[in-house]
């Protein structure tokens, strides 16, 4: 997936009025219309030098929504503060509902109702969103989280 952004503009006469605005608008889109692959088209934006394509990757990150005893969260606070910050982050993410399962020591099998967030991120900050999961998972009292990086590579990580 790419995303485009518009860098801010180099020379006062962007700044000036809906003219340029239209200019740059209608030479994005004939870049985009005469590209054939994703480096062609970034090499005609880069000779712009108002736009930045970004390659985004995928991050997933799985929390439980019940504390290490079984209980339901009485506070939603933290998941609130991590949904912000990552938005921050990555701009948005998908967050789905969904029951995760695991054998305890007893060898019982434990389900819960988990929270799935898919997240759209540059490779580069994905980091920053890891550290934001583990920070959730230990406000949220979990004995683990489930973190997938932006090459697919899956960790259970203890909080």
């Amino acid at each position: 997936m790419y995303i485009l952004r518009i860098k801010e503009p180099h020379t006062q006469a962007e700044h000036s009025g809906g003219a340029a605005l239209n200019s740059v608008q209608a030479n994005i889109q004939r870049a985009v219309n005469n590209a054939e692959t994703p480096s062609e088209l970034q090499a005609q934006l880069d000779e712009m030098q108002a736009i930045e394509l970004d390659e985004l990757r995928e991050v997933r990150v799985i929390v439980g929504t019940r504390d290490q005893l079984g209980r339901d969260p009485i506070d939603l606070m933290p998941y609130n503060v991590f949904e912000l910050a990552v938005a921050g982050v990555a701009g948005g993410f998908t967050l789905t509902h969904g029951t995760g399962a695991w054998i305890d020591p007893q060898g019982v099998l434990i389900n819960e109702p988990v929270r799935i967030y898919d997240i759209a991120i540059a490779p580069r900050n994905q980091q920053r969103i890891l550290w934001l999961a583990i920070s959730l998972g230990s406000r949220t009292d979990q004995h683990s989280i489930y973190f997938r990086n932006t090459d697919g590579v899956v960790a259970i990580m203890a909080v």
